[in-house]
């Protein structure tokens, strides 16, 4: 009776440690998808894609953002690795176009659940390439502002947001910051590396910087633009249109 007994509690043990073990998984499991779903919506996509803002998936129409309506913001503080580096010769070699441009007008679009601004670019310079001056073209650049509600059913990620009223989630707007970039400012006028987008839907054939903001060098004055680089904090430097130039014919 008492090899029945011990033989019992034996078996109860196991069945009670394999249990217990199947608990953990399933919870490391649901972990690592809750986490796969957040790392989704919180890093940057196609992170080693070199042109055009990393190569995001792209639907057939954008969807124009207007952010005064909603009463609630999220910030969202995402870093972009590029494949190149931004150095200018790198930059050069990678841009279909290197042009002077200023900023005539912008709008905050969503696609595909993603946040990008719609930048209108009226061409002051051509330094290579085939834009000339008077030409206008289209901007695509990642980050800007995305309702919640757009991001929820593109990502399927309501579960973050299981504590959140319908009310507030709703009239919640997410902008997000790709490597510290502010927002445009009409008028403004700057020197952008630029090649076209080779994706299906509404970016196919516009344009977007060929490293992110390190792409766009911001006019200080006549003669000088600041070229921010990717290594250090705030690192920067004045170029002119001739450093620019020479990095074109070496």
């Amino acid at each position: 009776m008492k090899k029945i007994y011990f033989a019992t509690g034996v078996l109860l043990i196991s069945m009670c440690m394999l249990l217990a073990c199947e608990n953990k998984n399933a919870s490391q499991g649901d972990r690592k998808k809750a986490e796969q779903s957040k790392q989704a919506t919180e890093a940057p996509k196609d992170a080693k894609v070199a042109t055009a803002e990393n190569g995001k998936h792209t639907e057939s129409n954008d969807v124009t953002v207007d952010v005064q309506k909603y009463h609630n913001t999220e910030k969202i503080v995402s870093e972009n690795d590029y494949a190149i580096s931004s150095d200018l010769q790198d930059m050069s070699e990678e841009a279909q176009e290197i042009v002077e441009a200023k900023i005539r007008t912008f709008q905050y679009v969503v696609i595909d659940g993603d946040a990008w601004t719609k930048i209108e670019l009226d061409i002051q310079n051509s330094l290579s390439g085939t834009l000339k001056k008077g030409d206008s073209i289209t901007l695509y650049q990642s980050g800007g502002y995305v309702p919640l509600t757009d991001h929820i059913a593109y990502y399927k990620d309501a579960f973050r947001y299981k504590e959140w009223s319908k009310e507030k989630i709703n009239d919640t707007i997410l902008q997000e910051t790709i490597n510290g970039e502010g927002e445009p400012v009409v008028g403004t006028e700057a020197i952008y590396y630029l090649t076209k987008f080779k994706k299906d839907g509404i970016l196919n054939g516009n344009y977007g910087r060929v490293c992110g903001k390190y792409a766009q060098l911001n006019k200080i004055n006549d003669n000088s633009y600041k070229h921010e680089q990717m290594s250090g904090s705030n690192s920067s430097e004045k170029v002119t249109i001739s450093d620019i130039k020479k990095e074109l014919h070496e």
